[in-house]
This record gives structure tokens, sequence and C-alpha cells, in this order.
């Protein structure tokens, strides 16, 4: 998809051009969470996240999957995908969606009345 033997950088840059001019539409948001492999995994947002990791040093490239990623986070089920790919990936997370994923992060911790509940299982 963006990475791949014998891939060019023209040819990386045009399909980040791609996945940003498609993430615009709500359909295509739709279309890139959903398609996954068999672990469940979107494969899209998967090789996005893998060419920002590999790639600190094409800042065009970046700066087009950076803006597809944030179009997909508006997004309930983008915003979530993305954040759980990138949850052992703090660096990326912070470029991506910078402060104002501080918010809506907090929703993925676990709430105390949980907590409590699992505790008294105990």
């Amino acid at each position: 998809m963006i990475d791949g033997p014998g891939r060019s950088y023209e040819d990386a840059l045009n399909t980040s051009l791609i996945l940003m001019s498609v993430s615009i539409n709500l359909d295509g948001k739709q279309n890139i969470v959903n398609m996954m492999d068999e672990n469940g995994t979107s494969i899209i947002i998967a090789s996005m996240i893998k060419r920002l990791e590999d790639n600190p040093d094409l800042p065009d490239l970046r700066k087009n999957l950076i803006v597809a990623l944030t179009n997909i986070a508006e997004l309930p089920d983008g915003f979530q995908t993305i954040t759980w790919q990138l949850v052992t990936k703090i660096e990326i997370l912070d470029e991506v969606f910078g402060p104002s994923a501080v918010k809506p992060l907090h929703n993925f911790l676990p709430k105390l009345s949980e907590l409590e509940e699992d505790e008294q299982l105990l």
C-alpha cells in the first residue's frame, strides 16, 4: 500500500495524497478504518503509522499522512483505532494529535467504579 519493495518516494507521496483526499469523505474514512486483517487490525491505518515510524526525514510525506490520520480521527471509530495502534508510540501520537488528544484519551482509562467492582470480585 504505502510501503513495498521497489516503491519510490514519489509513489509513496502520491499514495499519501490519495489517502489524504479519500479521508475527507465519510465513506472514505469508514473504508479506511474498516479494512481489517484477520486479527482485526485496520491495515491501512497500520501502514500509515508504519510509514511514519520508518521515515522521520520525509516531511512532505509525514505531513500528508498526519493530515489523513487527523481526518480519519474525526470519526469516533477512527480515533479509537488510531489511538489503540499508537498506544506504545507516544511520539507519533503526540505528533498526530498533540495536546488536543489528552481529553479524549482519558476515555480509554479504566473508571474507578470498574476497578472497585473488579476488586470486589477477588
